[in-house]
């Protein structure tokens, strides 16, 4: 008795696992069977209502607004500084976090006499990048002169600061001391720069520049030599010795430091 009622639960055991396995390929086969269907759905209804969905979408490209100023006449109808300080807004508003911006900030803010606007974005440079800070700290130095008509506190409050933005000594001393401290070829491109605007110009600062590449990172691009010469403009002497001695030499293909009477 005790081996028959063993034989009848084994069997109740098999019958329940044969039906689980059963449930179990029911279960896959209309999975898989809805699997199948799922493409042919949606290609029925690419054909039943896609094709109107597609037109939409081309008939929107092609109702695109037209340029109602194709040439650019309109833009260059307004007032060129007005324009300017609307962009540098929007960008201040954006994308306060560029050095683009912060930069454009000063410029505007020096055509439109407005120092303590300038110094506020001068300020802020400094804190993005020391190169660009230096080339518009000497921009704010060269006008100050010009300001005279200023209220008297807007006047000692630009003396302050700008000698606090110098570190306590002229400006020419501050932009020199940056090309000391930093003797790559970009960053003695802008202090020469920097010392042309303040009349204090010194090309042996480009001329001596560090160009070997650096034991980390890139190294220069012909765009940091093309920037360096054109920083040279003005002193041709110095920019025929600069394409000479150290532009091609690191480039002596490159057609913007040929010598004089080269052809292309």
């Amino acid at each position: 008795a005790p081996a028959a009622g063993a034989s009848e639960e084994d069997e109740k055991r098999a019958k329940a696992l044969a039906k689980r396995e059963k449930a179990k390929q029911r279960k896959a086969a209309a999975k898989l069977a809805k699997a199948d269907a799922a493409p042919a759905a949606t290609a029925a209804a690419d054909d039943k209502g896609g094709g109107a969905s597609n037109k939409k979408g081309a008939n929107a490209a092609e109702k695109k607004p037209e340029d109602d100023d194709p040439n650019g006449e309109k833009l260059a109808a307004k007032p060129p500084l007005e324009e300017a300080l609307r962009l540098s807004r929007a960008l201040d508003k954006y994308a306060a976090s560029f050095v683009a911006t912060q930069a454009l900030a000063v410029d505007v803010a020096l055509r439109r006499k407005k120092p303590l606007v300038a110094l506020r974005a001068l300020r802020r440079l400094k804190k993005l990048d020391e190169r660009a800070f230096v080339e518009k700290l000497a921009l704010l130095a060269a006008a100050r002169p010009r300001w005279t008509e200023a209220a008297k506190p807007v006047e000692n409050v630009l003396d302050a600061e700008l000698a606090d933005l110098c570190g306590g000594q002229s400006a020419a001393a501050a932009c020199r001391a940056f090309g000391m401290k930093r003797t790559r070829l970009p960053d003695r491109a802008a202090c020469y720069r920097a010392l042309a605007t303040l009349g204090a110009a010194d090309a042996s600062l480009v001329l001596t520049a560090e160009t070997a590449p650096p034991a980390f990172g890139k190294p220069l691009a012909v765009t940091d030599f093309e920037d360096a010469l054109a920083a040279l403009s003005g002193d041709a002497a110095a920019a025929e010795r600069f394409k000479a001695e150290v532009a091609r030499p690191k480039f002596p293909t490159a057609d913007a430091f040929a010598p004089p009477g080269a052809s292309a």
